[in-house]
This record gives structure tokens, C-alpha cells and sequence, in this order.
């Protein structure tokens, strides 16, 4: 008898951990660094530390970062995203916006949610959460981040990297 309620035991186990998997809540996240980033225009560079930096002291850099989208994360569903950095100008500010491009051929408008900025006047680090609803309601769409470093001051205005969620 004790046999059996030990076999039974093990196949009620087993059944059990089987029939609940499928209701565990899965998150991801990923962390990627500014080395992943392009950019669109004003003076920058790549540092040995793979964060970009503004190389203006007049005038802001802009540069756009990848979103991994696959069947681990999709993009319409990432919860938040934080962006990394510093920010060394009195006179102009940091600021990213979740941005997608189109996926169709005849569709060629990009969509940017409201930008996170810094604030004028603010320096020293910086991590800005910016709107993702136009990723979530453009699903079919490429999703970057529009980043816009401020120029630098005494020290330097960079990425760092980000991380984001679902």
C-alpha cells in the first residue's frame, strides 16, 4: 500500500508541475549599451566605454537605438523603458521618444510617442522613461528609441544604454 500511494503521489507531482506551466507569468528584460546606437546627426562619437557621446559644445546630437523585438518580448508589449545618461548642459536638454517605423511600403510617416526630457538647466545623470503608446498601438511596426543628447558643457553629454521590460 505504501508503494502505491507513493507512485501516486509522484504521478499527481508530475501531472501537476505539467498542467501548471502554462499559467506562469514569464518576464524578460534586456539590457543593451549605447554601442547598439546610430547616429542621425551633430557631432558625436563611440567611446572605449560604448557610450556615445555629444563632441559639440553648440549644438545636440541625435541618435536612434534598436528595439529587439522577438518571440520572447514583443515590442507592444514591453511595460517600460529607461534610458541611461548624462546630461551636462545648462542651456538645452536630454530627451528620447519611442518611436516605430512603418512596415509597409506605401505607409513612410515614422510615429514618436511624447518625449522625456531632463530639463533645461538640469545636469548630472540622467534616466528617462519615455511614452510607449504609439508602440503599442502600431504593432506591426520597427520600434527604436529617438535619443537627443544636449551639447556639453564642462564635462560631457552621453548615452549610457537601456534597459527595458515587459
Amino acid at each position: 500500500m505504501t508503494r502505491n500511494n507513493w507512485l501516486m503521489f509522484v504521478v499527481a507531482a508530475a501531472s501537476g508541475s505539467v498542467l501548471t506551466y502554462g499559467r506562469i507569468s514569464h518576464a524578460f528584460d534586456r539590457r543593451q549599451s549605447a554601442a547598439f546606437c546610430a547616429q542621425v546627426t551633430g557631432s558625436m562619437y563611440m567611446s572605449m566605454q560604448a557610450t556615445v557621446e555629444s563632441n559639440s559644445s553648440s549644438g545636440s546630437a541625435y541618435v536612434v537605438c534598436p528595439i529587439i523585438d522577438d518571440d520572447l518580448m514583443r515590442y507592444w508589449q514591453v511595460a517600460q523603458v529607461n534610458v541611461h545618461g548624462r546630461d551636462d548642459s545648462t542651456g538645452a536638454q536630454a530627451g528620447v521618444q519611442a518611436c516605430s517605423s512603418p512596415m509597409n511600403f506605401d505607409q513612410t510617416q515614422e510615429r514618436c510617442g511624447a518625449q522625456a526630457t531632463s530639463g533645461i538647466g538640469f545636469v548630472g545623470e540622467f534616466t528617462l522613461n519615455p511614452d510607449l503608446t504609439e508602440w503599442r498601438q502600431n504593432v506591426t511596426d520597427y520600434p527604436y528609441l529617438y535619443v537627443v543628447l544636449p551639447p556639453h558643457a564642462s564635462s560631457l553629454s552621453e548615452l549610457r544604454g537601456y534597459w527595458y521590460f515587459n
